[in-house]
């Protein structure tokens, strides 16, 4: 059997990391494999670390593959803009923004109402994208 069991995942901005590994037998592996973050994208599984939940939106976000996939491109996305972004002071500000975004998106307790406010904050991404806002 060639089946492995992940014990451990650690997300960061930068890297996955596959911390503890089990052969089918039970017997412990060494690797410790690091998938590079352009790729986590392209995982189902949201942006953040699904192990590391702190409340209920995020556990959504893990339990909901259309939540997930909005996660992630509402990250992608972000993160591109951060990388843009030409000076510390558009960073501070598209900083606070998503902060901004994050707290009002916990007031939402139905699944429609997440995926509205991942919705409306890719497009206001986009727009930033597209220039059409300061």
């Amino acid at each position: 059997d060639d089946r492995i069991t992940v014990k451990s995942i650690s997300v960061n901005q930068d890297r996955i990391d596959v911390t503890y590994l089990t052969r089918a037998d039970g017997e412990p592996m060494n690797a410790k494999p690091s998938i590079p973050v352009h790729d986590r994208f392209d995982y189902n599984w949201p942006s953040f670390d699904c192990m590391k939940v702190s409340n209920v939106n995020e556990r959504r976000a893990c339990e909901n593959p259309q939540l997930s996939s909005l996660d992630k491109k509402v990250a992608k996305a972000y993160w591109g803009l951060m990388n843009d972004a030409s000076s510390d002071r558009a960073k501070a500000a598209l900083k606070e923004e998503q902060r901004n975004w994050i707290r009002a998106r916990q007031s939402c307790w139905a699944e429609s109402c997440l995926e509205n406010s991942y919705n409306d904050r890719l497009k206001e991404l986009n727009a930033h994208r597209k220039g059409e806002m300061h």
